[in-house]
């Protein structure tokens, strides 16, 4: 047996091949599999919006079917309310159920305006008080020669 490879000789070294390049490692990028990443996360991005909105479209569908006489019955409701309130006396709350006031019939509150109109003057100010406009310095008078 020959042997044409002699153990103790020093092996060729490639430096220069498809994996190195003069001695350093090259790690090529996974293009094809990035690019098909892309692309399916695309495809789910479009088919999610589509999604979306089919989904908002069906509910806005069922809002309008369910809504379908309701804003006819509240301008109903509400007209009563505005009559009563038109009509009868009351107390005035605000949202969290404070008395804030007194309502009373227009025709009864326009008939009390129009006999005694002072009723409904303003307050006199707080003792003390300047008005704004009468606190500006009054302008100096233009000289005469």
């Amino acid at each position: 047996m020959s042997d044409t490879h002699d153990k103790n000789a020093p092996a060729e070294l490639n430096i220069v091949s498809e994996y190195t390049d003069g001695g350093h490692e090259i790690d090529r990028p996974p293009a094809i599999t990035l690019f098909g990443f892309l692309v399916a996360m695309g495809v789910i991005i479009v088919i999610s919006a589509i999604f979306v909105f089919q989904l908002f479209a069906s509910q806005s569908d069922d809002e309008q079917a369910k809504l379908g006489s309701e804003p006819i019955a509240k301008q109903v409701a509400q007209a009563e309310r505005d009559a009563m309130f038109k009509t009868t006396y009351g107390i005035v709350t605000d949202a969290e159920g404070q008395q804030t006031g007194y309502r009373m019939p227009i025709d009864v509150a326009k008939k009390l305006v129009l006999e005694q109109p002072a009723r409904f003057a303003p307050a006199p100010p707080p003792i003390g008080w300047v008005h704004p406009d009468d606190a500006v310095a009054p302008a100096p008078a233009p000289d005469q020669k």
